[in-house]
């Protein structure tokens, strides 16, 4: 990607996301406050739907989503006790394995 965004840039995220199976947006503490993370996700929601977003939250304990509440749509990822990955619905205990999740 270039260093310095533009409408190419938007057209190259827009081929990516077009072209993958599945879309996960990491989640930091950073790329809450981006601009193109709402774009991004936005688009991603209209090509794939819920089934194939996940958000993979890497945020400190004391951040909140208070400008994004809209994350509260998409599946999560986390780790489990056991340490294996999982994607998890939002207010769902029970969720689906990470690597059978990417290969549905």
């Amino acid at each position: 990607m270039p260093s310095q965004t533009s409408s190419e840039t938007a057209e190259k995220l827009k081929q990516r996301i077009n072209g993958s199976n599945k879309f996960v947006l990491l989640a930091t503490p950073g790329s809450i406050q981006s601009i193109w993370i709402p774009w991004e996700l936005g688009l991603a929601d209209g090509v794939k739907g819920l089934d194939r977003i996940a958000i993979l939250p890497l945020l400190y304990k004391d951040t909140t989503w208070d400008e994004r509440e809209y994350y509260g749509l998409y599946s999560y990822i986390e780790q489990v006790a056991d340490g294996r990955w999982g994607v998890f619905r939002q207010g769902e205990t029970t969720g689906v394995p990470l690597d059978s999740w990417f290969e549905s």
